[in-house]
């Protein structure tokens, strides 16, 4: 029975991460509004795109692209800015402090602050949930003890 539920959960989790995975592309890149964007139009090595920064100046250039974009769409920068930190808090990626930084940057500190704070509780609750739903880490221990 230990065997079955290890198993189970070394097909779930990495298909729950592919899924989600695939549900923040599409929601990032596929059902963005679309808008005439002065940055768009520049040469593709110089362009700015979406995704996870890794250093603050990759913050500062996704900083400046989502105010402006926030302007036209803030909706849509809002819910992107959510799923993306729910998705990193929940499968425990690195990172997070850029997060937020961009939510004071984005928000302002009485908006940032409450929603890093809130978003971080609720994408911990989610990786607790996920590790204690499928146990994997448990199962192998207990063997190996």
């Amino acid at each position: 029975m230990a065997a079955a539920a290890r198993w189970r959960s070394v097909f779930v989790i990495p298909c729950l991460f592919l899924l989600t995975t695939w549900a923040l592309y599409y929601l990032a890149v596929k059902c963005a509004p679309d808008t005439k964007h002065p940055r768009a139009s520049r040469d593709s090595s110089s362009s700015i795109f979406l995704h996870f920064p890794a250093n603050l100046s990759e913050l500062k250039d996704i900083f400046k692209l989502l105010v402006e974009y926030r302007d036209q769409h803030s909706s849509y920068v809002f819910v992107l800015f959510v799923c993306a930190y729910l998705y990193k808090q929940t499968f425990a990626i690195p990172g997070s402090v850029f997060l937020n930084l961009l939510a004071g940057g984005l928000y302002g500190l009485k908006g940032g602050f409450p929603l890093a704070c809130i978003l971080a509780a609720v994408g911990a609750s989610f990786c607790f949930l996920l590790s204690k739903c499928f146990e994997i880490g448990r199962a192998s221990c207990r063997e190996r003890v």
